[in-house]
């Protein structure tokens, strides 16, 4: 903290912030643009936007982050999706699909993919507004603490939600929070809240249990390990490939007593 290095303003990640999402706030509560600041740190050659950050974060981005925030190491390292290795999948890897973790296919500043999520209710209830880590896992379909389904697109024009490209072609002063589409303006936080649905209540419960088991510490999971998740990912798989012929989707449908859901 004495070394003269840390930025006037360091806020905190917030309980499961996501690592994006935490640069954001860092950039606006110094008053600077997120390219600029990204600029300033690492020049063109080593921008943090042409990679999925949350996934894998480059060691010179949280050395970066640690010096000038004064937040620790292991501060850092809890805001990416590195903390679900060994519960939601095996090991740590740069490259492919990664269990669980949706993708969001970086396109220099772009997302060509649907992985980024949100809850509107949670932004709208926020003193501070900030996205989970919770939203960028597939089994997370919906809010288990506002009981609403996520939203993976805006609402309004149908974009990827890209939290980093608010100042992106504009000036500081007409720069869009990470609340806010970029591609539209629409605000994420009056999105519809519809409510999930499930085939029995005790699916429900199920499911709501699996969840809260993810929100817990690393290591405080009883029910729900590596190989439960192991196994329900390959379940699902299989429903969804063609070379089944959907048979097993049909069968799963029958024993619940509900129709097949369409693909």
């Amino acid at each position: 903290m004495l070394s003269g290095k840390v930025w006037p303003a360091h806020p905190k990640p917030l309980p499961d912030e996501l690592l994006s999402s935490w640069i954001v706030r860092v950039a606006e509560a110094n008053a600077i643009k997120l390219q600029t600041l990204s600029w300033m740190l690492f020049g063109n050659e080593l921008s943090p936007w042409n990679r999925d950050i949350d996934r894998n974060p480059p060691r010179w981005l949280i050395e970066a982050l640690c010096q000038h925030t004064g937040s620790s190491d292991e501060d850092v390292f809890q805001t990416a999706l590195v903390t679900y290795g060994g519960i939601l999948y095996p090991h740590r890897q740069a490259v492919g699909q990664l269990r669980w973790i949706l993708p969001i296919r970086n396109y220099g500043m772009r997302h060509k993919a649907f992985g980024q999520q949100f809850c509107p209710e949670c932004l709208a209830k926020d003193t501070i507004p900030y996205f989970r880590k919770q939203w960028r896992v597939a089994l997370f379909t919906y809010c288990p603490e506002h009981q609403v389904e996520l939203h993976d697109a805006c609402p309004a024009c149908g974009s990827p939600v890209v939290i980093y490209r608010g100042d992106f072609g504009r000036e500081l002063k007409d720069a869009r929070p990470l609340y806010v589409c970029h591609s539209c303006g629409f605000d994420f936080r009056s999105a519809d809240r519809v409510a999930p649905v499930f085939f029995s209540p005790e699916i429900g419960g199920l499911f709501h249990e699996m969840l809260r088991s993810l929100l817990l510490p690393t290591g405080k999971n009883e029910h729900f390990d590596l190989g439960f998740f192991a196994v329900l990912h390959q379940m699902t798989r299989i429903m969804v490939m063609r070379q089944n012929a959907d048979r097993l989707r049909r069968h799963i449908a029958g024993c619940i007593g509900c129709d097949a859901p369409p693909m």
